[in-house]
């Protein structure tokens, strides 16, 4: 697992098979943008459980796709890829 932070916002690339987890502390906290800038899928949670790739209750985000998502008070995100994406997370609320 690796961990990543940023005040507003951090950028990465995930080692296939492997948990980052993005601990974000600036701004509200409320809101941030989900980035993928990559090729393969990015499996996520915000609850604080690790993702597990191509399994049952984690939210996707597709190749090329942004998503706004909630942050929960923890500011914390964990992402997941069978691939190796570079990804962003943006805090915009």
């Amino acid at each position: 697992m690796a961990a990543v932070a940023g005040i507003r916002a951090a950028h990465a690339t995930l080692v296939a098979a492997t948990v980052d987890t993005v601990t974000m502390s600036g701004g509200s906290r409320k809101r941030a943008e989900l980035v993928n800038h990559g090729t393969d899928v990015i499996y996520f949670r915000v609850d604080g459980v690790d993702p597990v790739a191509a399994a049952d209750e984690n939210e996707v985000l597709l190749p090329s796709e942004r998503l706004a998502i909630p942050l929960p008070d923890s500011g914390e995100v964990r992402v997941i890829s069978a691939g190796t994406p570079t990804y962003s997370v943006i805090v915009t609320g």
